[in-house]
C-alpha cells in the first residue's frame, strides 16, 4: 500500500494490485484483535504491530489514542499523508534503533571516520587509557585487533589512510627534510636553530619565504615551496603528526578535492599574508595550511550543526571545543619571536572563508545555502585583495636572508 502511495494507487492488498485478493489482504485474513482492548485488528509489525499484538504506534505506546497508522485510518487518509506518515515514523524508529544497545547495555564506542569504531564488550564501557590511546593513535589499536575490527574492516581502514593527500604531502616532506639535514652540513647548534634543522641561509636557498627575493627576482614560487620545508625536526614532527591525525580525517569526511583545495590554497595564502604582515623574516613550515584546515573544520561544523543525529552531539561538542582550543592555543603563542602569526592566522581565516563555499550546499535551507556561498565568496575576495594591497604596499629594506635570533 505504501510502496504504490506516491503513484497516487492504494490498494489493499498485494495481490489485489493484479486483480485478485491474496493472504495479506485483511479483508480475506482477518487479524486477531488489539491487546489494548480498542476493538481494531493488529498491525503489522512495521505499523507498530506484529509482536506486541497492538493496532498502531501510538496504541503500542500507551499512549490512549490512536495515530496516523493505525488501520482503521487507511480508508480515510490521502495517499499523501499515508506516505507522510510512513515517513515519520521510519524516522523515529531508526532513532529507537540507534539508541537502544547504549539504553540497554550502557555500551559506549568511540568512533573515527578513518578507522572505524573501538568496539567494547557487551555491557562495558571504554576505559580512559582506551579512549587515550584511540584518539591519539588508532592505526595501533586497529592493526594489533585491539579495536575489535575484523581483517576486512582493517584492510579498508589502512586503505582510506594511505591512499589520501595529507600522507603523500607527509612523505614528501619527509624527503625533502631528509635530503636538506644530509645534503648541507647536518644538523647546525640549538643556539643557531632550536628546532634541530639546517641553517637559516640551506633554509632561504631551498625555497623559504623571502619577500625580498619575491619582489626583486620575482620568485614567486616562493610562495608555495615554504609549505614543503620545515626548519627542523622538531617543526617537522609537529606538523606531520598533526597532518596526518586531523588531516586524514578531514580528508575522508569532505573528499579528496575539496581537501587538497584547501590545503593549498590556505597554504598559498599564508604566505601571501606573512609578506604582507611580517616581511622582514623568513618562514617555512605547512603550518599555515594545517591553520586554514582548522578554520574550515570551525566553519564545517557549524555548516552541519543541525545534521547531527542525537547520540553524536556528544562527538559534535569535543569536535568544536577542540577547534576552539587549538585557535586558543594559536593565540596564546603569540609572544613567541620564532612563529610566523601572519601566516597561521592568514591560513585559519582563509580556511573559513573557503569552506563557506564549498560546502555551502551541505545546508538544508537554499536562502541560507545562497547567503552562506555568497558571503564565502566575498569573504575570499576581500582576502586576496586586502593581502595583495598590503603585499605591494610595504616599504621594508629587501634582504636575502637574516639570522636567528633577528628573524
Amino acid at each position: 500500500l505504501l510502496a504504490r502511495a506516491a503513484d497516487g494507487l492504494a490498494f489493499c492488498c498485494q495481490g489485489c494490485e493484479i486483480g485478485y485478493h491474496d493472504e495479506h489482504c485483511s479483508r480475506e485474513a482477518p487479524r486477531p484483535q488489539c491487546r489494548r482492548g480498542c476493538g481494531f485488528a493488529v498491525a503489522p509489525l512495521e505499523m507498530g504491530g506484529g509482536p506486541r499484538g497492538t493496532c498502531c504506534h501510538g496504541c503500542k505506546r500507551g499512549q490512549g489514542q490512536h495515530d496516523e497508522t493505525c488501520l482503521r485510518a487507511v480508508s480515510v487518509l490521502s495517499d499523501v499523508q499515508l506516505a507522510l506518515a510512513w515517513q515519520q515514523y521510519e524516522m523515529e524508529a531508526y532513532a529507537e534503533r540507534q539508541m537502544e544497545p547504549a539504553r540497554i547495555t550502557g555500551q559506549m564506542d568511540i568512533w573515527d571516520p578513518v578507522w572505524g569504531e573501538f568496539r567494547c564488550r557487551q555491557g562495558q564501557r571504554p576505559r580512559y587509557c582506551d579512549v587515550l590511546g584511540f584518539t591519539c593513535c588508532p592505526c595501533i589499536f586497529v592493526s594489533c585487533g585491539w579495536s575489535g575490527a575484523s581483517g576486512k574492516e582493517k584492510a579498508l581502514a589502512w586503505q582510506r589512510f594511505l591512499l589520501s593527500w595529507a600522507v603523500l604531502f607527509s612523505m614528501l616532506q619527509l624527503l625533502v627534510m631528509a635530503i636538506l639535514v644530509a645534503e648541507n652540513g647536518g644538523i647546525v647548534s640549538m643556539a643557531e636553530n632550536p628546532m634541530m634543522g639546517p641553517s637559516v641561509e640551506i633554509l632561504n636557498d631551498m625555497g623559504a619565504k623571502n619577500f625580498g627575493l619575491i619582489v626583486v627576482e620575482g620568485e614567486w614560487w616562493r610562495l608555495i615551496t615554504p609549505m614543503m620545508l620545515h626548519a627542523g625536526w622538531l617543526h617537522f614532527l609537529m606538523n606531520v603528526i598533526a597532518q596526518l591525525q586531523m588531516g586524514v580525517m578531514l580528508e575522508v569526511v569532505w573528499g579528496h578535492s575539496a581537501w587538497l583545495l584547501i590545503y593549498c590554497t590556505c597554504g598559498i595564502y599564508a604566505s601571501l599574508a606573512s609578506c604582507a604582515f611580517s616581511p622582514n623574516t623568513l618562514s617555512v613550515g605547512a603550518s599555515g595550511s594545517l591553520c586554514g584546515l582548522v578554520g574550515a573544520w570551525f566553519s564545517f561544523i557549524l555548516i552541519t550543526w543541525n545534521q547531527t543525529l542525537p547520540h553524536d552531539t556528544a562527538m559534535r561538542s569535543g569536535q568544536i571545543g577542540s577547534v576552539v582550543l587549538t585557535i586558543a592555543l594559536l593565540a596564546a603563542m603569540f609572544p613567541a619571536k620564532f612563529i610566523d602569526h601572519s601566516a597561521h592566522g592568514g591560513g585559519v581565516v582563509m580556511g573559513a572563508a573557503l569552506a563557506s563555499v564549498l560546502f555551502a550546499g551541505r545546508l538544508q535551507s537554499r536562502p541560507w545555502r545562497i547567503a552562506t556561498r555568497l558571503l564565502g565568496v566575498a569573504f575570499v575576495v576581500a582576502l586576496w585583495y586586502g593581502a595583495w594591497l598590503l603585499f605591494a604596499d610595504q616599504s621594508y629594506e629587501l634582504f636575502e636572508h637574516c639570522l636567528w635570533p633577528r628573524c
